[in-house]
C-alpha cells in the first residue's frame, strides 16, 4: 500500500507529540519493576516502638546490720586515807602516788590541812604501790602489794619525822681567823629538798636548832663558789663544827704571756682551793679572763696554796700552784704555743 506524502507528514507530527507520554509511562513501568523486585521489609519510615513505662522495681530488703554489743564501762574505785606522824599529828601538803606496773597506771593525790587525801577513778588491781616522797622533814614512805578492789581502799600512812639535832659552829679561814657575817646554805643527805640559810655573827659563829641529820653540805650560790662537804650529823646529837672557808683579804694577780713575752689577752683562768680537816673537805672556785694586756687579779682570798689553771687559743693548757699571803705580789704565767704541722 502506497502512503502519500501528506499522510507521512501527519503521522510524524503525531508521534512527536506523543513521545513525552511514552517516555513517562516507560519510566513508571521501570520504577514499578524495581519496587516489586526488592525483598519484603518493614515500613522504612516507621519509628521504633515507644517502650511502655514500667512500674518501679522495689529494692530488696536489707537485713539490719548487727550492732556491736556495748562494752561495759570499766569499774573504777576511790582510794582514801590520811597522813600523820607516829604521835597522830596530821601531815598536810604532801603528794601521794599510786602506781600499778601491771596496769601501767599512776594516780596522784595531796593531803589537806587535816592530812586526809582522796584519789578518785582508780582502776582495780592487785599490785599497787603507794609512795610519799616528802621534800620537807619526813622520811620517804613506800608500801607495795596493795590491792584496790571495786569497793575502794582506805590507807593509813605514818610518816617518820627526820630526826633533828642541835648544830653550832664557826666560820674561819685557813689560819683560824673568823669570817664575819657570811651566809651559807645548809643541806642534808636525809632531806635533799630542804635548804636552810645560816648566817654567822661578827665573829663567824652560828647555831641551828632542829638541824637535819645526815651528811651535811654548806655552800654559797653566789661568787665566789665556796663549799664544805662531809660533816656527819647523827640524830638527837649536838655538834660544834668548824667551817674553813677560802675567804679573806688576800689577792693574787699577775700577767699571762706567750712566746717572747707577748701578753695573752682573753685567756680563761680558774683559781681553785681545797682544805681537809676532821672528815670534811672545803673547796672554792673562782674564774676570770685576762684583759688586753694579759693581766688578771683575784681578790678576797683566804691564805694558803691556790691552783691556777689557764686555757687560751693557740697555747697549751697550763696549771700552776701559788702560795697566797698578804705579800704574795704579782706572778707571771708563761704559756707554750701549740705548733701545728702544715
Amino acid at each position: 500500500m502506497r502512503i502519500d506524502r501528506p499522510t507521512r507528514i501527519a503521522a510524524a507530527l503525531t508521534l512527536a507529540a506523543a513521545a513525552p507520554v511514552y517516555v513517562l509511562l516507560y519510566g513508571l513501568a521501570f520504577a514499578l519493576q524495581q519496587v516489586l523486585s526488592l525483598p519484603e521489609t518493614g515500613p522504612p519510615t516507621s519509628l521504633p516502638p515507644v517502650a511502655a513505662r514500667s512500674a518501679p522495681v522495689p529494692e530488696p530488703e536489707r537485713e539490719p546490720t548487727p550492732t556491736a554489743p556495748t562494752q561495759a564501762a570499766r569499774p573504777v574505785a576511790r582510794v582514801t586515807g590520811a597522813l600523820h606522824t607516829p604521835d597522830g599529828t596530821p601531815v598536810p601538803d604532801e603528794t601521794i602516788e599510786l602506781e600499778s606496773w601491771a596496769l601501767e597506771a599512776s594516780y596522784f593525790g595531796a593531803s589537806d590541812a587535816r592530812g586526809r587525801f582522796s584519789i578518785p577513778d582508780v582502776a582495780p588491781g592487785s599490785d599497787y604501790e603507794v609512795r610519799v616522797l616528802s621534800e620537807s622533814r619526813y622520811r620517804n614512805y613506800s608500801r607495795r602489794g596493795l590491792a584496790v578492789t571495786a569497793e575502794g581502799l582506805t590507807l593509813d600512812l605514818v610518816l617518820e619525822p627526820l630526826a633533828s639535832a642541835h648544830l653550832a659552829g664557826r666560820m674561819v679561814d685557813a689560819e683560824g681567823s673568823p669570817i664575819p657575817l657570811r651566809t651559807l646554805l645548809l643541806q642534808s643527805s636525809h632531806a635533799p629538798g630542804l635548804a636552810l640559810q645560816i648566817t654567822g655573827d661578827d665573829r663567824g659563829r652560828f647555831t641551828v636548832e632542829g638541824a637535819p641529820t645526815g651528811r651535811l653540805t654548806f655552800s654559797t650560790r653566789t661568787v665566789p663558789h665556796l663549799k664544805v662537804r662531809g660533816p656527819l650529823l647523827t640524830p638527837a646529837s649536838e655538834a660544834d663544827l668548824l667551817l674553813v672557808l677560802d675567804e679573806g683579804s688576800h689577792e693574787l694577780g699577775g700577767q699571762v704571756v706567750g712566746d717572747h713575752g707577748i701578753p695573752v689577752a682573753g685567756a680563761q683562768l680558774k683559781l681553785s682551793w681545797s682544805y681537809k680537816q676532821r672528815g670534811s673537805v672545803s673547796s672554792s672556785a673562782r674564774t676570770a679572763v685576762t684583759d688586753p694586756g694579759g693581766s688578771f687579779r683575784f681578790t678576797d682570798l683566804g691564805p694558803g696554796p691556790h691552783r691556777l689553771a689557764v686555757r687560751a687559743d693557740g697555747y697549751e693548757d697550763a696549771l700552776e700552784t701559788y702560795g697566797v699571803f698578804w705579800n704574795s705580789g704579782n706572778v707571771e704565767l708563761r704559756l707554750s704555743p701549740i705548733f701545728r704541722t702544715p
